[in-house]
Order: C-alpha cells, then sequence, then structure tokens
C-alpha cells in the first residue's frame, strides 16, 4: 500500500500543486472581505462542498500531470538518457496508465457527489459542477497539446481563472463581483512564472524535439525578461 501511494504522488508531482492551496485561501480572503456578512445557512454542508472540491482539485491535477507525462513519452519529447522529468521512466506506463484511469474516474464520481449533494441555497451550484469539471478534463486533455504551440502558459491561464472564479462562488455562494476579476489577474501573474519558468529549464530539451513552446518562440535570453517582468509585475501589484 505504501509503495501504491508513493507511486501515486510522485507520478503527480504534488510539489507543484503547492501555489493551490494559497490561490483557495486568497479567493476565500477576498469573498469575506467583499462580503462580511454572508448569508449561508447551512455551514457544515457548505464546507462538506468545499472539502469535495479540494479533493477534486487534487485529483484532477494527478490526471493534469499524467496525461502531460503520457503525451510526452509518446511523442518522443521526454529522453530517457536527458530528461529532467522522470516521471514516465521512473514509474512505467503500465502504472501510469493506472493512475490516469483512478484519478478521471474519482473525478467524475466526486463531481457526480457534488451534484447530488448540491441541495436547498446549493442547489445553484450543481451547473457550476458540471460545468467546471468538464472544463478540467479538457484542459488536462489538451494541456501538452497546447505546450508544443507556445499556447501551455494560456490553458494554465485559463485553469487559474476557471479555479478563482469556482471557488468564489463557492465561498460565497454568490456569484463574483468586480473586484474579483481585479484580484483573479494578480493571480494569473503569479502562477505564470513557475510555469514559464519549468519551459525555460527545458528549452534546449524542447527544442531538441521540434516543440515550440513560449520559452523557445522568445528565445533563452527574452524568455529571462519575461520572467523577471513578471515578477517584478505581480510584486509591484
Amino acid at each position: 500500500m505504501k509503495q501504491i501511494i508513493n507511486t501515486f504522488i510522485k507520478s503527480s508531482r504534488y510539489y507543484t500543486f503547492i501555489g493551490m492551496p494559497p490561490l483557495m485561501f486568497m479567493e476565500w480572503c477576498i469573498a469575506t472581505s467583499q462580503n462580511p456578512s454572508l448569508q449561508i445557512n447551512d455551514t457544515s454542508h457548505h464546507w462538506s462542498l468545499i472539502a469535495g472540491c479540494i479533493l477534486l482539485n487534487v485529483l484532477a491535477h494527478s490526471m493534469a500531470y499524467c496525461f502531460n507525462s503520457y503525451v510526452d513519452f509518446w511523442t518522443g519529447v521526454d529522453d530517457p538518457k536527458t530528461s529532467v522529468d522522470r516521471t514516465m521512466f521512473d514509474i512505467g506506463m503500465k502504472n501510469l496508465l493506472k493512475i490516469i484511469t483512478f484519478s478521471t474516474v474519482s473525478v467524475i464520481l466526486i463531481t457526480v457527489w457534488l451534484v447530488q449533494n448540491s441541495t436547498g441555497e446549493f442547489e445553484w451550484l450543481k451547473s457550476q459542477f458540471i460545468g467546471y469539471t468538464a472544463l478540467l478534463i479538457i484542459l488536462a486533455a489538451t494541456y501538452t497539446h497546447c505546450k508544443y504551440v507556445a499556447l501551455g502558459h494560456i490553458n494554465c491561464a485559463v485553469y487559474i481563472f476557471a479555479t478563482s472564479y469556482f471557488y468564489y462562488q463557492l465561498f460565497t455562494n454568490n456569484v463574483p463581483d468586480r473586484s474579483f476579476y481585479i484580484f483573479s489577474i494578480v493571480a494569473n501573474l503569479f502562477f505564470q512564472v513557475p510555469i514559464i519558468s519549468n519551459y525555460h529549464r527545458d528549452l534546449v530539451e524542447d527544442k531538441r524535439a521540434g516543440i515550440l513552446t513560449i520559452s523557445i518562440l522568445l528565445g533563452e535570453v527574452y524568455s529571462c525578461y519575461l520572467l523577471i517582468a513578471l515578477t517584478f509585475t505581480y510584486v509591484l501589484d
């Protein structure tokens, strides 16, 4: 059992998920500051939905990264001799496919549970749960292909915005106001830095594989300038 858990964590690269709790916390802060007297009657029911959504995101993260490793392997982008990302080579194709299946099925089952438990004052969230899960699956399945044509960071930006929007609704049981969109720009700037940093790290390997990430498109020097500019813009905001 311990080995199975370790394999799951390793293949999912949960160290990259570390930015999501601050994003969720930020949305909670925005929600409570803009809505100091939240009109939620059944708080225990509300928190059970929040817990279910956090689990949904954790498993969706696993699904997305395993899809990425799978596509990188079959397209030949990851070289077993030089690749920094060792996910596919360390755990094997068979285990990776099992994790993809488990994560995808779990995401769907959690969504079914969330929809079934969206009753009373939370009933309007049913369509939000279905739409958000559908978007997560689409983004997970298309991320790597987007990355190959310098659109991977756009895919991630859509994910960050959708997740921010979703959690704002979940925390407030209401639709976002104008201030939400302002803070979302700041959040997206923050999350562009690590994703583009990964592209910059793999610039030589990706270029050798014949794909076009944003870092390859800009070149090594201008890719550095972009990262510096994003970091300073985020700090100034």
